[in-house]
């Protein structure tokens, strides 16, 4: 009896163990992927502000990731794009760190190596999230962004061996 009860123990220390290895290897990294919100379009410069419906979309970007622990926080030099995610960096006390939105693919592919950063949330423009979720190697849920579509956000999940999608409407 001894015998078969020091058997069972080993065997349960195996499967802990093997158990624990396969969730060290699942490790992810969820991207939550934002355009900017709405901004003054009668303003022809390309800095425009944000309007004051494009400041209450960067007050609901907080309250839709009220429970998310974010690592990180990128945006564009742009002022709309800043001010849509400065609510979240003063809420998370994360710095907003900038990248250039015609060169994004280097920003992406330094984040996807830091294995310390598991959530992060970029602010992009219409033209570049698309393409960013396909480099992330997941499925484009829309063919493009329309001129006046804001709010959505792009919960791109990065495992080892495969990438969900997901369309969050706020």
């Amino acid at each position: 009896m001894k015998k078969l009860a020091t058997i069972f123990y080993t065997l349960l220390i195996v499967v802990l163990i093997v158990s624990c290895d396969a969730t060290e290897n699942s490790e992810s990294q969820t991207f939550y992927l934002v355009r900017h919100a709405e901004k003054d379009l009668s303003d022809t410069t390309d800095n425009p502000a944000l309007t004051q419906e494009g400041k209450e979309r960067a007050f609901q970007l907080v309250t839709v990731l009220k429970d998310v622990k974010v690592d990180a926080i990128y945006s564009t030099k742009y002022d709309r794009n800043i001010n849509t995610v400065k609510p979240l960096s003063g809420k998370t006390h994360k710095e907003i760190e900038v990248y250039e939105w015609h060169d994004w693919t280097p920003m992406l592919d330094k984040i996807t190596k830091d294995k310390n950063l598991s959530t992060i949330v970029i602010c992009g423009h219409g033209d570049n999230l698309l393409p960013m979720i396909a480099h992330l190697g997941g499925k484009k849920p829309q063919e493009s962004l329309g001129h006046h579509e804001y709010d959505k956000i792009f919960k791109v999940v990065v495992y080892q061996d495969s990438t969900s999608v997901e369309v969050i409407v706020f």
